[in-house]
């Protein structure tokens, strides 16, 4: 039976959120002219602590999320059993909440997956939350500028595929003597009975 590789990613809520808001805050500044005719509309571009800022913010959060999981679709060991419940038959999910701000995606993979790796991913895959979230952020008011970080994420996607590429399968050895070597393909045998 092969064998199966739990990946984590191990993100925090609030860092995102503060990537989002830090690069919406910029946009809005470069839109600021000396007269003021355009700072209202900087100021309502940037996402900020307002309580319905925050909640479109979570929203985009919890659909980016979603987004990645699906992304990582072809991945998933899919005949595994949930890591954490061996009852429910699902082999990737988070623990995304509104009240704490770590959070874990997780997936079962390959048992071929280079652990090594495996940070590159967990920074990719924050790289593509917050651009799918500015992204998500933009599509309403800026439809090119959302198209542009919509390009980041799709880049951050394809090296987090190039993380997921398996490794070489192990050899077969056999024991020679004080040392093991690979098992050669003329060592198959078989043998006739009378019956």
């Amino acid at each position: 039976m092969a064998t199966k590789k739990l990946i984590t990613l191990n993100l925090k809520k609030g860092l995102i959120l503060e990537a989002v808001k830090t690069e919406t805050y910029i946009t809005g500044q470069a839109e600021k002219t000396p007269d003021g005719v355009n700072n209202a509309r900087a100021f309502q571009e940037q996402a900020g602590d307002d309580k319905y800022h925050e909640r479109k913010l979570m929203r985009t959060l919890y659909g980016a999320v979603g987004r990645f999981e699906v992304e990582l679709a072809d991945f998933i060991d899919t005949s595994a059993l949930h890591p954490m419940d061996d009852a429910v038959n699902n082999s990737i999910d988070n623990t995304l909440s509104d009240d704490q701000d770590d959070f874990t995606i997780f997936f079962l993979t390959s048992s071929r997956f280079n652990e090594g790796l495996i940070k590159p991913m967990c920074q990719l895959a924050q790289e593509y939350l917050i651009n799918k979230m500015i992204a998500m952020w933009w599509m309403a008011i800026k439809p090119d500028l959302a198209n542009v970080y919509q390009v980041y994420a799709n880049d951050s996607l394809a090296s987090i595929r190039k993380c997921l590429t398996k490794t070489s399968p192990v050899t077969p050895k056999i024991a020679s003597g004080a040392t093991s070597v690979d098992v050669p393909f003329d060592s198959v045998t078989g043998e006739s009975q009378t019956i």
